[in-house]
């Protein structure tokens, strides 16, 4: 038996829960990279555009990622 629609606001709260888990990954990532030497680290645009695609193989969702909130 199927269950019930959720609503656009339930929709959007696994939506942003999603989105904040993989952000947490990306953050790592970032930290990560940032105690790498200069000349061989990888970007903030890099990482989440490389977490994104990760994530989406393992689930088949996109979820995009802002370089500049990573930053931050």
């Amino acid at each position: 038996m199927a269950g019930r629609a959720k609503s656009k606001s339930k929709q959007a709260q696994i939506a942003m829960e999603e989105q904040e888990l993989v952000m947490g990954v990306a953050v790592e990532a970032y930290l990560a990279e940032l105690a790498k030497a200069e000349n061989v680290r990888k970007g903030s645009r890099a990482i989440c555009k490389d977490v994104s695609e990760e994530h989406f193989k393992k689930t088949g969702k996109i979820v995009k990622l802002d370089h500049n909130t990573l930053i931050r």
